[in-house]
């Protein structure tokens, strides 16, 4: 009889395991707005402690209780973003944006998701409205001036850049944005000169004067790889700096930039967007368009959505197609 006892104990243990893992058992109702509250605080310890599920959980009964308000609705879809669940956290942001629209916070959120859903126009908008209501902040400046680029329209982006350096004067991204913003607009001259001041400061960074070299290319300025042989480091933009300045058959070329994509001890290895982007800007500068726009084409499928490397790739590709027709 005891065994029987305490086999029928274990069962009921072992049911309500089951239904506590699933999710299944029966949660208690919320009391009052107090309890909703600190609920929604418990929800948030969740979500810095990455327990996003539970918190999920956690303020789908809150938002339940009590019709959802702004701020469970934004944490709840702060929580759905990071596990790359978009599509919900968007439906919460919209939800938090009709009950309080003069939220600056809410208009950011959803200009963060509407970004990664990969819909530019939307997130620009959303980022106006935030502007409208927090006019000051410089973070939304500088979100708003990335995702013009993203859509091409760089004249806006040189705006929000000026902006940008009059709010920060010493804003490094204010004034590296501005430059590229010259470079994708065609204004390669202002590009040059932009980047050879910041490449001044920073002689030693290969990113910024891989940049400068491609303006100077394009302006007709003549540069020799011995003005930057003493400055080269490990970076694998050094490579593709001397690749562009020296005379070589585009075969070598290929090879060449091919081993970037393999590991090497103190060197950033090259991926597959920023290869073909490079295969398609040496192609091009050098004037074999055909091959530039097989490169550029691979670039922009390669690239990701939300990248200025397929932006730079579309822009160049477009200038390709200019000559072959």
């Amino acid at each position: 009889m005891k065994l029987v006892l305490r086999l029928g104990r274990a069962a009921a243990a072992i049911t309500l395991l089951t239904a506590l893992a699933s999710g299944c058992a029966h949660e208690p109702e919320i009391a009052d707005y107090r309890e909703a509250r600190a609920l929604s605080d418990q929800a948030l310890d969740l979500m810095n402690a990455d327990e996003n599920e539970a918190a999920i959980r956690i303020l789908s009964r809150v938002v339940a209780y009590n019709g959802g308000e702004p701020r469970d609705l934004e944490r709840r879809a702060t929580a759905y973003a990071a596990l790359n669940q978009n599509d919900a956290a968007l439906r919460d942001l919209n939800n938090a944006a009709l009950k309080d629209p003069s939220n600056w916070r809410t208009h950011l959120l959803r200009a963060v998701t509407n970004q990664k859903l990969s819909r530019f126009g939307d997130a620009i908008q959303d980022l106006d409205r935030a502007l409208e209501l927090k006019a000051t902040d410089p973070e939304l400046v500088r979100r708003r001036a990335y995702l013009r680029m993203l859509t091409g329209n760089f004249d806006g982006a040189l705006t929000d850049y000026d902006q940008l350096m009059r709010m920060v004067p010493n804003s490094g991204v204010g004034a590296f944005g501005r430059a590229v913003a010259l470079y994708l607009a065609g204004k390669f001259d202002a590009a040059a000169m932009e980047f050879d001041r910041q490449l001044r400061a920073e002689p030693r960074d290969g990113g910024l004067a891989l940049w400068m070299v491609k303006s100077s290319l394009r302006s007709r300025a003549p540069l020799v790889w011995e003005q930057f042989a003493d400055k080269a480091g490990p970076q694998p933009e050094w490579v593709m700096i001397r690749e562009l300045l020296n005379d070589s058959a585009m075969d070598s070329v290929t090879q060449e930039v091919s081993r970037l994509r393999n590991p090497e001890p103190g060197r950033r290895t090259v991926g597959a967007c920023e290869h073909a982007l490079f295969l398609g800007t040496w192609a091009s500068l050098k004037g074999h368009a055909a091959n530039a726009r097989t490169s550029l084409d691979s670039a922009v499928e390669a690239c990701p959505a939300d990248s200025i490397e397929r932006t730079e790739a579309r822009t160049e590709l477009a200038r390709v197609q200019r000559t072959l027709n």
